[in-house]
């Protein structure tokens, strides 16, 4: 009996591991400009920093799955920064943070559109530092400048993996403008 339960707990919690990019949830960036569609179940840390153009507010929606990781962020910022930084400094500053933060390695950098809005998109590789025969991760990052708010939308996913959730998760992208 006692057998019969660990093995039912077992099926169950690897059920659940499988599925759980199966259930996506909406998440909404500040005046609801931008929304995007993200695996379940979400984690959301915000921090505040304090700059000489003002206070620059950051939210990141995070969900981490086996083989892969979704994030969708969105930074306000000072207006004054945005127009003395300008769109391109602050979204090479954005892509700095997100190889640095991946440990990523840069294979494509252009201008494009996503959705209709124009957007920077990032392709990068990572390594697998916990084993040396894995093939690493390969990530996407779409940056986007929408008025005084960045967007960064990012997957890190398995070499080997499918991308249908990579594609689903950047074709859900809505802007308003």
């Amino acid at each position: 009996m006692k057998s019969r339960a660990l093995t039912f707990l077992a099926v169950t919690s690897l059920l659940a591991t499988t599925h759980a990019a199966d259930q996506w949830q909406t998440i909404q960036g500040p005046d609801n400009q931008v929304s995007i569609s993200i695996p379940a179940p979400v984690e959301t840390k915000t921090t505040s920093n304090k700059t000489l153009a003002g206070t620059v507010l950051t939210t990141v929606h995070k969900y981490h799955g086996e083989n892969e990781i979704y994030d969708f962020s969105f930074t306000k910022l000072p207006s004054l920064a945005v127009k003395i930084g300008g769109a391109e400094k602050i979204v090479n500053n954005a892509k700095g943070n997100v190889l640095h933060r991946t440990l990523g390695t840069e294979t494509a950098f252009e201008k494009t559109t996503l959705n209709g809005q124009e957007a920077w998109h990032l392709e990068y590789t990572c390594p697998d530092h916990s084993d040396e025969s894995h093939p690493g991760f390969h990530g996407e990052a779409y940056l986007m400048l929408v008025d005084d708010t960045l967007y960064v939308v990012n997957v890190t996913i398995h070499t080997e993996g499918s991308k249908d959730n990579l594609h689903k998760f950047f074709n859900s992208v809505s802007v308003s403008s």
